[in-house]
């Protein structure tokens, strides 16, 4: 019986918890004779293992003595503390964890992130680390420029939530004989106690000859997992070694069907 309820329990339930993580879980438990052997099996191992020690237990007196009250019997009170005590336990223990799970499923859906993400659309090129991404997108971009629904259009070697490496920079190098803009984030910025963060430099690849000149401050957002802090970043596109790798559209999110599938209206006619 609890094996039954459990199963229906989960195939009502699993549409929800599928919205509350974000994912889409399919769990057959009867596609397959293996998961149905085992479904079968599990029960009657558990009821077996539960029903044992009662059924030996019993086993040992004898009706006719126990209805002429001429045999008594004492329970032994040890084991029966030791499984009230180790239920409770485990009752407590899921109790908890299913608490947590679900402040910690409450504070991921509703935790500001640091930028606006909503509509949208991130599209990897697949141009591997060459120039014809660089191409890609200023023609892709072209194409989209008369679609009132495509509101910007940009583009990245790697996705903005994705650090690339972590290094140590030189703060305001002395030559400044050539220079490309960089934008940090705010923590960076007060790390090193700029005040005015724009027009500040920071060599960030080891040549003192090409500083780096800060040309905007963005915001903190979680670039790394949100059991993690807030780290100090750099936001840069050096043509010797960045790539184009993700399109990036910003759509109308009252057309939503209609400007995805002017993207790839887009992308078929110049990758088709």
């Amino acid at each position: 019986i609890a094996m039954v309820i459990s199963i229906a329990w989960v195939e009502l339930a699993l549409p929800k918890f599928d919205d509350l993580v974000g994912v889409d879980m399919k769990i057959s438990l009867f596609d397959s004779a293996d998961m149905i052997l085992a479904v079968i099996g599990l029960s009657l191992l558990v009821g077996l293992i539960a029903g044992v020690y009662p059924a030996v237990f019993l086993s040992r007196f004898q009706p006719a003595h126990v209805l002429k009250g001429h045999q008594s019997f004492k329970v032994r009170t040890t084991f029966t503390k030791v499984l009230v005590v180790l239920q409770y336990s485990l009752t407590l223990f899921l109790i908890v964890s299913s608490l947590v799970m679900q402040r910690q499923m409450t504070y991921v859906s509703e935790k500001d992130l640091g930028y606006n993400q909503d509509q949208v659309v991130v599209v990897p090129t697949r141009m591997g680390w060459s120039d014809e991404g660089e191409k890609l997108y200023q023609n892709i971009k072209g194409k989209l420029a008369s679609n009132p629904d495509v509101r910007e259009v940009s583009a990245t070697s790697l996705n903005f939530t994705y650090g690339w490496s972590r290094f140590s920079c030189a703060n305001e190098p002395t030559r400044l004989s050539d220079s490309t803009g960089i934008i940090v984030n705010r923590k960076l910025a007060d790390m090193l106690e700029w005040d005015e963060p724009v027009g500040q430099t920071l060599d960030i690849f080891g040549d003192s000859d090409k500083p780096q000149r800060v040309i905007g401050v963005v915001e903190d957002y979680h670039i790394f997992s949100l059991e993690q802090p807030i780290a100090p970043v750099v936001l840069h596109m050096h043509p010797d070694v960045d790539k184009l790798n993700y399109l990036y559209f910003k759509i109308n999110p009252l057309h939503q069907q209609e400007t995805v599938e002017a993207i790839e209206e887009a992308w078929k006619a110049l990758l088709p």
